[in-house]
């Protein structure tokens, strides 16, 4: 079950082909589970906003549908990333969306929540110290 502060979070199911019988032994349809909390709603909002202004609606489109890729191979295989106890103690993980420089925030969950998006290239430790993933989680951001 999610967060009690995510009751406004979506959750999306992606379904796609899983190798073909040959390529694994397996066939048919996998299905994936995630959320979005609020705020990664709104970075995500932020991201396309932006790059649409700077760039071009299309490049935006491409950047949000390689991020809802990433989301949905994290939720395939939980536990890609790395914890970032330097950063924060809340229990999440960071994983980088190659070959864009957005670092995605999620935790291990059922179905699993993708806490917030940040470009690589900000200075992520003042943005969690100012309280960036305080909206996503009770826990103290205070190393």
């Amino acid at each position: 079950m999610a967060s009690p502060n995510w009751t406004a979070a979506k959750v999306f199911q992606v379904t796609s082909r899983a190798p073909s019988a040959s390529e694994s032994g397996l066939a048919g349809r996998a299905q994936t589970c995630f959320i979005l909390s609020p705020e990664a709603e709104e970075d995500l909002f932020e991201i396309w906003s932006y790059l649409a202004n700077e760039v071009n609606v299309e490049f935006a489109d491409q950047i949000e549908s390689n991020l809802f890729d990433a989301f949905a191979l994290l939720s395939r295989s939980p536990g890609l990333g790395h914890k970032r106890q330097d950063l924060t103690r809340i229990p999440v993980l960071f994983y980088r969306a190659f070959p864009y420089q957005y670092l995605i925030i999620y935790r291990l969950k059922t179905p699993l929540e993708i806490v917030a998006l940040l470009h690589a290239k900000r200075n992520v430790k003042k943005l969690l110290k100012n309280g960036k993933l305080a909206r996503s989680s009770r826990e103290s951001l205070q190393p």
